[in-house]
C-alpha cells in the first residue's frame, strides 16, 4: 500500500486537510518501549523492549485566509464528535506513515491543545497556528 490522497482519519472520517500544514507533519512511528531497563555496575545499559510500540503524530493547525474561532470550532467539533472517550480525548486514528509508505492505525489520545489568539475584530478572534500532537496507547 502506498499513498493515498490523505495524512490523517480520525475515526474512520479525513482530518480537514485544508488546516493541515503540510510541511508541519511529522510522524515518529513504532518507539520502543522498555519495561524497567537498568545500569549496571559497569556502565552497561540493559533493556527490556516490550513488543508494543508507540507512535506520535504532530502537525500545525492553520488556515490560508486567517485562523478565526469560526475555523477552531470546525477542527475541535470535528474532533470532539469522533472521541471514543470525551475524558480523555482517546480516537481511533489511522496515518500515513513514511516509514513504511503505508497507513497504521491506533487508539490515541489528544493531549490538551494551547490556543494563542492573535487579533481581536469585532466578534472575530484571530488565532496563531497551533500543534496538534496524538500519542498513541
Amino acid at each position: 500500500m502506498s499513498f493515498e490522497g490523505y495524512l490523517l482519519r480520525v475515526g474512520g472520517d479525513t482530518f480537514p486537510e485544508n488546516y493541515i500544514v503540510a510541511k508541519s507533519y511529522k510522524v515518529s512511528p513504532h518507539k520502543r518501549q522498555d519495561l524497567d531497563p537498568y545500569q549496571d555496575a559497569n556502565g552497561n545499559l540493559h533493556r527490556n523492549v516490550v513488543e508494543h510500540r508507540r507512535s506520535t503524530v504532530q502537525f500545525t493547525v492553520d488556515c490560508k485566509t486567517g485562523f478565526t474561532n469560526s475555523d477552531m470550532e470546525t477542527i475541535m467539533s470535528f474532533l470532539r464528535s469522533r472521541y471514543t472517550n470525551e475524558a480523555e480525548r482517546k480516537v481511533i486514528l489511522t496515518y500515513y506513515c513514511p516509514d513504511t509508505d503505508s497507513y497504521d492505525s491506533g487508539e490515541f489520545y489528544l493531549p490538551n491543545p494551547d490556543y494563542t489568539i492573535r487579533a481581536i475584530d469585532g466578534n472575530t478572534l484571530y488565532y496563531e497556528p497551533m500543534q496538534l500532537e496524538f500519542i498513541e496507547y
